[in-house]
């Protein structure tokens, strides 16, 4: 596991290994993609932890979109994430 670093190179803790996208799909434009929250792994070793303090766009007065997660390293707007996610950007 990768560890993030300060300035002055003293470990801060590990980096995330996956970020959660909320996707919102717009007619006639590409899909919106707004970063949710980064995830790590859980103690327990069975699932993700992560903070969720975001607002995100209402459309028509209810939330529509979809969750994707993808790791880390992956970028919605570099065209893998689209595929990683098994749709199409």
């Amino acid at each position: 596991m990768t560890t993030e670093t300060t300035e002055n190179s003293q470990p801060r803790g590990p980096l995330p290994t996956h970020r959660a996208w909320l996707v919102i799909d717009r007619p006639n434009d590409k899909p919106y993609w707004h970063e949710l929250t980064a995830l790590w792994p859980a103690r327990s070793g069975k699932g993700m932890s992560g903070q969720l303090d975001v607002l995100v766009p209402v459309i028509d007065g209810f939330l529509k979109g979809r969750l994707v997660i993808l790791p880390a390293k992956v970028q919605p707007d570099n065209g893998d994430a689209a595929q990683e996610a098994g749709g199409a950007e």
